[in-house]
């Protein structure tokens, strides 16, 4: 199960709202258990997934015809609302074909003219025509959003989107589990590629290698920032034909999408003995991640934490180390609540699942950064990615 139902009914009970309309492809994943095929290519495809405080166990999917053979595929357990038309023909042979029967099942179902009729038809369904709503505006185009603020009411309309987000700071175990398995699957990627490195590789040969290899374990890519040597400064270093040699740093921050989870994860590498400045500076980083992760626990606050890893990097040997912020949250989206962040008070609490990283970037010199994914536990914090974070010499 991905939508933590007892704390979206508090967070929605705390806000004063009776339901929450989810538009944008995370948050109707989220709610739904169902990711779009057609809102992925654009946009302009109206998908809406409507929760309700009073039914958390009943949310309704508003979506396109042409979407619901993605719904049978994925068995979703919702009800759905469909609108518009989309020609599919069937034959006999249909009745040996479970998925295809199912589709054939939700397309005769009754079929509303437009997505404005399925949403009132789903907030009909649900109990909350006329009800104070949240709607999440960030999948709308600003016509959709005044289209649905004028049929929604808007006295009785506040905006949903932080409320979402905030719902989702607190993971379920199948949400933990997938972001567990992005993140082996990035590790054994970094495995692989550091396996094939050899005097004359490109970077883009280690990209393609790094893709490949999480393809393999039936994810996608999602982050392939590989830089060697003077380029590992880059931040958002684009993999070149830049070759390896002997003495060159490898920076990877790197990621993939596993069952619709992210992972996000840095390592640092160096392609015969290290230069002496980046040993020295890379014990510095990891001394910062690390002290900061032994700083995770219920009760602490985000802002502490980037403090800690801001101190301690510069005590460890980077006496001038700064950073915007040392970490995120990370879910069905890389970049989730909360930011390890100053002024960020977003207080710790079991269930959440970070991300603590201290990178390092001097510009002639290279990129020397370690990030890692962290769940809130009872007491402390689990590392859901485990292989070495030392800097290792290939």
């Amino acid at each position: 199960m991905l939508l933590n139902k007892a704390r979206a009914v508090d967070v929605m009970q705390q806000a004063g709202v009776d339901g929450i309309i989810a538009t944008s492809l995370e948050n109707v994943a989220y709610v739904s258990g169902y990711l779009s095929f057609s809102q992925r290519l654009t946009k302009a495809t109206q998908v809406y997934a409507v929760l309700s405080a009073d039914r958390p166990d009943e949310a309704v999917l508003v979506a396109p015809i042409g979407d619901l053979d993605g719904v049978a595929q994925r068995a979703v357990r919702v009800q759905v609302q469909s609108y518009g038309a989309f020609p599919v023909f069937s034959s006999p042979a249909i009745n040996s074909e479970p998925d295809q029967l199912a589709f054939l099942g939700l397309m005769q179902a009754a079929v509303s003219k437009g997505p404005g009729d399925a949403l009132a038809a789903a907030l009909s369904a649900l109990g909350l025509k006329g009800k104070r709503l949240a709607l999440d505006t960030t999948g709308l185009t600003p016509p959709v959003a005044q289209e649905l603020y004028r049929l929604l009411g808007p006295d009785s309309t506040v905006e949903g989107w932080d409320l979402l987000r905030r719902i989702r700071m607190v993971k379920t175990p199948e949400e933990v589990a997938r972001l567990r398995q992005a993140s082996s699957i990035t590790e054994a990627a970094i495995d692989d590629v550091l396996k094939s490195a050899h005097e004359g590789m490109t970077e883009h040969e280690m990209a393609y290698v790094f893709n490949n290899a999480v393809l393999r374990r039936d994810a996608m890519p999602l982050l392939t920032c590989i830089g060697v040597g003077p380029r590992s400064a880059l931040p958002n270093v684009v993999p070149s034909q830049r070759r390896l040699k002997k003495g060159d740093i490898i920076r990877f921050d790197v990621g993939c999408v596993y069952e619709w989870y992210c992972s996000d994860l840095a390592r640092i590498a160096s392609f015969g003995d290290p230069p002496a400045k980046a040993a020295a500076y890379y014990r510095a980083v990891l001394s910062g991640e690390q002290e900061a992760i032994g700083a995770v626990k219920p009760g602490a606050r985000t802002r502490d934490i980037f403090q800690i890893a801001l101190d301690a990097t510069r005590a460890n040997g980077i006496s001038h180390y700064e950073r915007h912020h040392c970490g995120h949250g990370i879910g069905l989206e890389c970049y989730d609540m909360p930011s390890i962040a100053p002024g960020d008070e977003t207080v710790l609490g079991p269930g959440m699942v970070i991300n603590i990283e201290t990178p390092y970037y001097e510009l002639g010199f290279a990129g020397l950064q370690v990030e890692d994914t962290v769940v809130v536990t009872n007491d402390g914090a689990e590392s859901l990615s485990v292989s070495d974070r030392s800097l290792r010499v290939v």
